[in-house]
């Protein structure tokens, strides 16, 4: 295993220092199948859904079919370490461990190639895009019809919790997420007459306050993260602005009340302002189920490898799009701890562990062949 690890961990930096952004994946997948040359699984996928790989390793026999996936995809971030395999790619950079994550979900194709299964399917599914939400959904857009599995599982390393140790959530893992934008077209006038125009910095500020003092359920958030009203023009009363903000909520339901909320009041503002509005979403992150059978799956496996075990009923604010996965299909994500002093995911100082690389892959291994 030692060797193999080793192995791995080059593969890890190599792709640590040659990250490309969401939906620009294509070099990564090309080393992926490289590294992965001399492993022969059943049936391979390429170019799924943008970028994807999906490996199938069928042993032949009756039993469950298992889908496990990892992200590929980086970040728009400088890196701000200066690392023997540090980013080539000016302003890019692994800053969620998504490396890692492919490192882990690589290192288990070969002990799967190396071990074959007794019983049952392994689906390994290597995702383009989480970062922006679009590579899940765009998969399962594009998904083979043949591959039906019966569960999902996924991992996503953990700043700030033990190292090694093992995060379950009950119900719901991650938030769900989408950002609104809100188009406002007024007219524009005169600065010297502006009663002959519709100024919607009016219509804005009113909505501001609106979100200020918006009643939130637990785990709601509302987060203005982009306004602007006209062009610098001191002669000129502007006719059109945009305010942009992020909607978060602990599950579906309440994501789907949190916007009808909020739409429809910024809807009865700009009426009332007489502006015509647009509003469009974009990044929609559906909130990522536990489902029971898969959490006791996620448990057995690490107490079988003595590990610490978190549980918790709070979803984690960040989103996952993995949530696409677990809507179609039962399934669950855990946490897994990076070390009480690594930084916080996209921190430019941030840098997966490869320690966790081990751990990762004897989750995912004990899993797969304990349910199959």
């Amino acid at each position: 295993m030692e060797d193999l690890i080793k192995k791995l961990t080059e593969f890890r930096r190599e792709l640590h220092r040659n990250p490309e952004l969401s939906g620009k994946e294509e070099n990564t997948a090309q080393r992926i199948l490289k590294f992965l040359g001399d492993v022969k699984p059943s049936e391979l996928y390429i170019n799924i859904g943008g970028h994807g790989l999906i490996l199938v390793f069928d042993s032949g026999n009756p039993g469950k079919t298992i889908l496990i996936r990892g992200d590929i995809d980086a970040l728009p971030i400088d890196e701000s370490q200066n690392l023997p395999y540090s980013s080539i790619t000016p302003g890019v950079s692994h800053k969620c461990g998504h490396d890692g994550h492919t490192t882990i979900l690589a290192g288990l194709a070969l002990r799967l190639n190396e071990e074959p299964l007794k019983n049952g399917k392994a689906i390994l599914l290597f995702q383009p895009a989480e970062e922006t939400g679009a590579g899940a959904e765009a998969m399962l857009n594009d998904w083979p019809e043949n591959i039906k599995p019966d569960l999902v599982f996924a991992l996503h390393n953990i700043p700030g919790k033990p190292l090694h140790s093992i995060i379950i959530k009950n119900d719901w893992f991650a938030s769900a997420s989408q950002g609104m934008i809100v188009n406002l077209k007024g007219v524009s006038a005169h600065a010297g007459e502006p009663e002959m125009g519709i100024n919607p910095a009016f219509a804005i500020a009113r909505i501001v306050e609106f979100i200020k003092e918006l009643p939130l359920k637990k785990y709601q958030k509302a987060t203005i993260i982009h306004m602007k009203v006209g062009e610098i023009a001191f002669g000129t009363s502007p006719g059109e602005g945009v305010i942009m903000l992020t909607l978060r909520a602990g599950n579906n339901k309440d994501m789907d009340s949190l916007t009808t909320q909020v739409k429809n009041e910024i809807l009865a503002i700009t009426e009332s302002e007489s502006i015509k509005t647009e509003i469009s979403f974009t990044e929609v992150f559906p909130a990522t189920r536990s489902h029971k059978t898969a959490n006791a799956a996620i448990a057995d496996a690490a107490e079988k490898q003595g590990l610490k075990i978190i549980t918790g009923d709070e979803p984690f604010n960040w989103s996952e799009d993995f949530g696409h996965f677990t809507m179609r299909y039962p399934g669950a994500m855990f946490g897994l701890g990076a070390g009480e002093d690594c930084p916080n995911l996209h921190n430019p100082d941030y840098n997966f562990p490869d320690e966790l690389t081990k751990t990762g892959i004897l989750m995912f291994e004990e899993i797969v062949r304990g349910m199959v």
